[in-house]
């Protein structure tokens, strides 16, 4: 694959709810078979929301363990209710020169009704604007792709009636 997304699921990868779960083994697993599937050069972006600063150290030592490059971006830093993270990724070599910049790192204020703040030339570098068009891009060809499998299996329906 080309990509790959997680959006406020791979924090849970940390938590041991029993004492035979183990974080590290399930981290490794995780990141390990995400190293397989990507090809080499393919970007990855996990939205997390880590409870400490060692579960952020995890995930990133797991992610380079496994041949990853790359490092964590965060949208409002100094925020305490729209804080976000981003472990951003790159497979195998880096093409990342530099990451993107977090919403917010300059100081700016966000408000509770700051999805788009009319700053334009700022937001095709930071990783939220990104990670919302390649969900968009993702869409119209997961979308694309269901209907050209709808009308394959249509095709190959008629043309099986025909054949009755």
């Amino acid at each position: 694959m080309d990509g790959a997304i997680s959006i406020s699921a791979v924090q849970w990868l940390c938590n041991a709810d029993k004492s035979s779960h183990e974080p590290r083994l399930r981290l490794k697993a995780f990141f390990g078979s995400l190293y397989r599937c990507l090809a080499r050069g393919a970007r990855a972006v996990l939205q997390f929301y880590a409870d400490n600063v060692k579960q952020t150290e995890m995930l990133v030592s797991f992610a380079m363990k496994a041949g990853f490059a790359g490092g964590v971006v965060i949208d409002w830093p100094h925020s305490s209710k729209a804080k976000k993270s981003y472990l951003v990724l790159t497979c195998g070599t880096s093409s990342i020169a530099s990451l993107p910049k977090g919403k917010g790192e300059d100081g700016e204020m966000c408000s509770s009704d700051d999805d788009d703040d009319g700053d334009e030339s700022n937001d095709d570098q930071t990783v939220s604007s990104l990670l919302t068009r390649y969900v968009f891009c993702l869409y119209i060809l997961s979308f694309t792709a269901f209907n050209l499998c709808v009308l394959s299996t249509a095709s190959f329906h008629l043309d099986q009636w025909n054949y009755m």
